[in-house]
Parts: C-alpha cells; structure tokens; sequence
C-alpha cells in the first residue's frame, strides 16, 4: 500500500526534490550573528546541497568555490598575505561584482587547501573587516585542522552535519506534521502511542533500517520505491569512504585503517558486539589501535562507543578504555547493506528486528544519539556488575540504555543488576525496543523510533551565538 501511494506522489508531486534539514533552523539563527560559519561532516551528508541552497535563498549573490574542482582557486587564496590581498584574490575568482553586505562567500571543501588552519585564522579579520558573510565547508576537518593555532573565538561558529536522521526520513516521506508532533508528546509525557501510529511508524522505521539516512539513498528510495537502487546508493558511499581513507590517511595507518573499517559489520555481529583486536592482522604489542578508531571518528565515517568504568563522578569520559569498544558505520543504512541477504529486506519489512542479533538496530539507536548531541558514548559491561548497551551524561546524571530487537525486551537482569549497586546512583534507564512506551518502576520502555528524541546538549544548544537556541 505504501509504494503505491509513494509513486502516486512521485507522479504528481516533486516534493521530493529538496530533502529537509534540521540544520536550516541553525543556518537561520546564523544569518543575523555576523559571525563566520564552519560545517564539517562525512562526505555525502548533503552539506554542499544544503549550504547553496540556504545562500541562494537568503542572500543577494553568492560566490561559491569548490576547492577539489578548483585547484587554481586553492592555490590563489592560499598565497594571500593579508586579508585586502585575499578580498582581491576572491575578487578575481567572481564573474559578478561582489555586493558588500550583501554577499555570501562559500568556500567548499577547504580540506584542500595547503594550510587548511591558516584560513581559519584568517576567518576572524575577514569578519572583522565586515565585507561579506563567510561559510567554510569540507570533509575530514577534524582532522586537518588539528594544528590551527589559533581558532577564531567569538568569529566562528562550527556545527556537524550527519546523514538525516529517522524524523527528517520520515519528512521526505511526507510524513503529516500532526502525526509526529503527536509522537513527541507521547515521548515526553510518557504515554503510548496510539496503536495505527506506532504501527505506521514502525513500519517506516522499517524502511529506514534499510535505507538509512545518506541523501542520495533516500532520494533514491522516494523517487524510485526500488531498494535494489537505493543498494547501488550504498555502495557508491561506501566505495568513496575507502577512497578517502586512502587518500588522506597518513603513513602505515592507511591499511590499518582500511582493515579496521572493513571488520566493523563482522565485529558487530558477536553478541557482545565488542571491537576484537585480535581480528586485526599483524597488530604489534604496544601498537596505538585506538589512533585508528579516533581517525574514523573524527572522519565521520564509523562511531566509536567506548568502556567505561564506574569511579567516574560525574564525567564519563574520564574513564574509558580507548581499546575496548564497539564501532558503528556512521549510517545504518550502509551497515544493513553489509548484511544483504535475499531474506533480509524481507525479514525487516516484516518487523523482524531481531535479524543479525540485532546489531542494525543498535546501530540506528547509536546514529539517532551521536546525530543529536550525544558526542561521547560509552557502555558497561561487567559480569558481577552488571551492563548497559549505552551510557550518556543527561540531565546531570549518568542514564543507562539498552536496545531490545526481539519480542523478549521486557527481559534484562544484567540493566536491572546494574541499578541495584548502591554507590551508582543510577535512577532510571531506558529500553528501547519494538513495543510501546511504557513506564515499569525505574524502567521507561520507548519505542526504537524514538530515539531521537532523546536530545544532549554538546551540539543543539550554539553557545557561541548568544543563545541556547534548541534546534528540532
């Protein structure tokens, strides 16, 4: 019935042609700051589309440079010896006169650029001069301006893309308002979802274990209904993430890197879903493992969730093992694909979420916290203690998590040990599985596709813009 209506819209309607962000509200709030605008994220997450698109639509001109297509321009700018001199060379790169107050610079795919850090310290005089507005925008960022002197304070705000997470997957699907206006106040009030609502939405979450949130594969399965596309969607992603290991990986860490990145769907299949250093090939003792799994991490391309210990009071990043841990790819789609078989597509679509033990939904659970504002993840496991599939900071407290595939999720003595140790102080968990929301003492049941809804302060409160604006 869904891919019928879905090509009716197809047919009639091109509603499908923008893909709505959540980011659009930040870029907004960005406008009237007067600040420089920095966006990284993985490659393919859609921040060039969005980022012209937000210029075309709110400024008078843009000049837009793409650094990878223009090596020229790379070379020009990075040779400015002052900020007149780089507005002169950004001058002779414009077709158009530039309009002052009036324009938008958007400099894309900095990472090219020789001295990537150098135009981040640059940032701040071009604010201050006060000429135009200012976007910077690439991929592996994090890593190539790991030696900026001095950052832009007060200049420059920052802000992460990722790919789109299950409530802007459920907007391209044309999903009403009303519906999932009602879902987020049955998170937040702790009531059940109306039944032919928790069913609709777990059936799109369905779709979206498949898809995932890479843009191109949701365009693809809104224009098409084909999954066999959206699956060519897929591997083009995972063939260009390889494709930049290779290319901006330093050194011996390039195969290192590549292996470990290729491990992950095996590594998470274990019922443990623990990392196993042991898989990897020719590992010397003494060898830093962890540098390859923060080099993925700061790509943007896999999730890292690290063991943690409980001495920790009150911050969990204290007291990780950089070692022990579990990797995510960054898209749940990507690692469903992975995991293709004839009957998996079928065995998803028909609300069987237990199928690879349940690591696609792990991983969409990861993705939906890391996507809002959850930056440090981490979990717990220790026989005489107890576990925990996720630990956050939220609210000023530690909150365990687990994530329940099959039918059995009311079934999990090892959260509930945890809850017991008196010196813990842990006052609640969450569980979210199949079912509907449910509050059972201490234990609060959610349905998988809110996850979402669970909101971190480390990415959706922009301090640096003067407010605690909520982006949702």
């Amino acid at each position: 019935m869904f891919f019928y209506w879905l090509k009716w819209l197809i047919l009639h309607k091109k509603w499908w042609a923008m893909l709505k962000r959540k980011i659009e509200n930040l870029l907004h709030l960005w406008k009237g700051s007067g600040k420089a605008l920095l966006v990284d994220g993985a490659p393919q997450v859609g921040k060039t589309h969005i980022l012209r698109k937000f210029t075309e639509e709110n400024f008078a001109s843009t000049l837009y440079i793409n650094f990878l297509e223009n090596r020229n321009a790379a070379r020009l700018l990075s040779k400015a010896t002052d900020t007149k001199d780089f507005l002169i060379r950004l001058s002779a790169l414009s077709d158009t006169p530039l309009v002052k107050g009036e324009t938008a610079v958007f400099l894309d795919e900095i990472q090219e650029l020789s001295k990537v850090y150098d135009i981040m310290t640059q940032s701040k005089f071009l604010v201050e001069e006060g000429s135009y507005r200012y976007i910077f925008s690439g991929s592996m960022l994090k890593l190539e301006l790991e030696n900026v002197k001095s950052w832009p304070v007060g200049y420059l705000v920052s802000e992460t893309m990722f790919p789109l997470d299950f409530e802007e997957f459920l907007w391209a699907c044309g999903v009403s308002p009303e519906l999932l206006k009602r879902d987020r106040s049955c998170f937040e009030e702790r009531i059940s979802v109306e039944d032919y609502m928790h069913d609709r939405l777990s059936r799109m979450l369905g779709y979206y274990l498949l898809v995932g949130g890479m843009p191109e594969a949701v365009k693809t399965f809104v224009e098409t209904a084909d999954l066999n596309h959206v699956t060519l969607s897929h591997r083009k992603v995972q063939g260009m993430n390889r494709k930049d290991i290779a290319r901006y990986a330093k050194g011996n860490k390039k195969l290192r890197i590549r292996q470990t990145y290729n491990l992950v769907p095996d590594e998470l299949s274990r019922a443990s879903r623990r990392f196993q250093l042991k898989d990897l090939k020719e590992v010397s003792r003494g060898e830093d493992i962890s540098s390859s799994f923060s080099w993925m991490d700061d790509a943007g391309i896999a999730i890292p969730v690290y063991s943690a210990s409980f001495d920790f009071k009150p911050h969990l990043v204290r007291n990780s093992d950089r070692t022990s841990l579990k990797l995510f790819y960054e898209d749940v789609g990507l690692l469903t694909n992975e995991y293709m078989t004839p009957g998996l597509r079928m065995a998803v679509l028909e609300g069987r979420l237990d199928i690879c033990g349940g690591a696609i939904c792990e991983n969409f659970v990861c993705q939906e916290l890391r996507a809002h504002g959850f930056d440090r993840l981490y979990y717990f496991s220790r026989k005489s203690h107890g576990e925990a599939d996720f630990l956050v900071n939220y609210e000023g407290k530690v909150l365990p998590m687990n994530v329940k595939s099959g039918g059995n999720f009311r079934a999990h003595a090892s959260l509930d040990r945890l809850m017991t140790i008196p010196n813990y102080a842990i006052d609640k968990a969450f569980v979210f599985c199949p079912g509907n929301v449910e509050v059972d003492g201490d234990i609060t049941y959610f349905p998988l596709y809110m996850a979402g809804f669970l909101q971190g302060e480390d990415r959706y409160f922009i301090k640096l813009l003067g407010a605690e604006t909520h982006f949702s």
